[in-house]
């Protein structure tokens, strides 16, 4: 079976021009490993690291919160509709194995990385802000990780994918 990354991040109106070229980067690093990037499927960071994904050859699954296939990027390989809006946030994490955040500047962002604490997935941000860092680090969740590069993110994908991969396949 196939480890799922989920990339999550804000769409195009709250999304920086940074946040675009991180989320471009972490596809690719995602597509290195081999895994499939799971994202919303729709504009600004969620089309940028599908873009970084396809551009080194990895697949991307798209779930798409209306019901209507051409509302997703032309970056997703697979489009899972559900029609929920942004029910669809709890579908994400629950559907990834370990979740990388680029930025949280938006409110769906937000609940997908409350989801992801609840469901004790691992997570890797990059990004944040630092009251964000102070606000996740009181959790004192052995699984979130917080990054400043994208060469220290990759490292910490790679290390996370061994740990929790390790005795599913």
């Amino acid at each position: 079976m196939k480890t799922i990354i989920g990339v999550m991040g804000p769409g195009e109106k709250q999304s920086q021009e940074a946040d675009l070229e991180c989320a471009y980067e972490v596809g690719k690093i995602v597509a290195g490993t081999g895994a499939v990037l799971l994202c919303g499927g729709m504009t600004g960071t969620m089309e940028s690291a599908a873009k970084g994904a396809q551009a080194v050859g990895g697949i991307v699954v798209g779930i798409g919160s209306t019901m209507d296939k051409r509302d997703l990027n032309e970056y997703v390989d697979i489009p899972i509709m559900t029609g929920m809006h942004a029910g669809r946030n709890f579908i994400n994490i629950v559907s990834s194995d370990l979740l990388i955040f680029v930025s949280v500047g938006s409110p769906g962002t937000l609940s997908e990385l409350a989801f992801a604490i609840q469901l004790e997935k691992p997570v890797v941000i990059i990004r944040g802000s630092k009251k964000l860092k102070d606000y996740i680090e009181a959790f004192k969740s052995p699984s979130i990780y917080f990054t400043t590069s994208v060469s220290e993110l990759e490292k910490e994908v790679k290390k996370i994918i061994k740990i929790f991969t390790s005795g599913r396949r």
